[in-house]
């Protein structure tokens, strides 16, 4: 499968010089990083077993096995669907860098990081998968790694914007109680950091000796290209929201599948948040971290806590299942392939 054309910029590809190792074979393998995994199992681990005896667990078992399929299979359609968009969305951010690959392309690097992310959570984040495989095929690594990062940090931004834009609502669900000031406060702080993120291109000179604080100026400035190319913020931020906003109706056809008793206008005040405190990476793919807080926004609504708890993990299944696909994926294009290898197939196949 082909990848695409660098529309080259001489200066800052020469500048770059970033060299990367494959995560998969590679340091990614190190002691430090099977360390990390031990403790993001035994959270996620102790967070689930903490949560819910084993009885529980049975009896959550159950009653996914007994969901109707048709409301699973439209969980996952929609789940698979926003899989598709978000390659548009890294499209979109890699041209404002001044480089075009293929659809394609893109979707093979995408599905083989949700794969590392979701499917095969280990030492291996599926972010640094997909930046690898993107330097080995020839461009630069400082910009793969940034494109990787921009991506992320674009869907934060469009989680974000969607969380306040639906605050009214979330108003309206809970009223002036100390659960939506919590709620109210978790966007905040997400809000401040997005601030922050985008000043700190104005940071004064005299602050910018850390390396550290260069790549996050750096970061800043690659947010700022975006956010100032019309069509690619409205591309990359509309992409954002929409996935954002499709993920609670990925659980409303779970609480359909299994009649868990909750409406979509519920879900979408209370979804955001939760996927919202599940991307700190403190344990395996959210799990655990996810289930906890899934029950406690449910909680607020009068949800009782079995009920969310399997409304948490079967969304957590459908997003594990849109992320097998990447595993062939990976397995057939693990050949190194270069640049000039992929212009080549990208023009046979156009």
């Amino acid at each position: 499968m082909g990848g695409g054309e660098c529309m080259d910029n001489d200066k800052e590809s020469a500048a770059d010089t970033t060299r990367l190792s494959d995560p998969v074979t590679g340091s990614g393998s190190g002691l430090k990083n099977i360390l990390g995994f031990v403790i993001k199992a035994a959270i996620s681990i102790g967070l689930i077993a903490w949560l819910f005896p084993a009885n529980d667990l049975e009896k959550t078992g159950e009653q996914l096995g007994s969901a109707d399929p048709l409301f699973l299979l439209a969980a996952f359609v929609t789940a698979l669907f926003c899989i598709f968009l978000v390659v548009f969305r890294w499209m979109a951010v890699l041209e404002t860098m001044k480089v075009s690959v293929s659809y394609l392309y893109g979707l093979q690097l995408v599905l083989i990081g949700i794969f590392f992310n979701q499917a095969l959570p280990s030492t291996v984040g599926g972010d640094a998968v997909r930046a690898w495989r993107l330097y080995r095929d020839g461009y630069p690594g400082g910009l793969s790694v940034r494109s990787v990062v921009m991506d992320r940090i674009i869907a934060l931004i469009g989680l974000t914007l969607l969380v306040i834009l639906c605050l009214p609502l979330l108003f309206f669900q809970l009223g002036n109680t100390l659960s939506f000031w919590m709620i109210l406060a978790l966007i905040l702080a997400a809000a401040v950091a997005v601030v922050i993120l985008l000043m700190l291109k104005r940071l004064p000179e005299r602050f910018r000796g850390n390396r550290i604080v260069r790549g996050f100026i750096t970061l800043s400035s690659d947010a700022w290209a975006i956010l100032r190319h019309d069509r690619a913020a409205r591309v990359t931020l509309g992409i954002s929201m929409f996935v954002h906003a499709s993920n609670p109706f990925v659980v409303y056809c779970l609480a359909l599948a299994v009649g868990v008793d909750v409406s979509y206008l519920a879900c979408l005040v209370l979804v955001p948040p939760v996927v919202l405190v599940s991307v700190v990476p403190i344990s395996l793919a959210g799990w655990g971290v996810r289930e906890g807080a899934m029950i406690a926004a449910f909680g607020f609504i009068g949800v009782p806590a079995q009920e969310a708890f399997v409304l948490s993990v079967g969304f957590g299944l459908v997003i594990l299942a849109t992320g097998l696909p990447g595993g062939p994926v990976w397995l057939f294009t693990r050949r190194k392939g270069g640049r000039a290898e992929m212009e080549k197939k990208n023009r046979a196949l156009s």
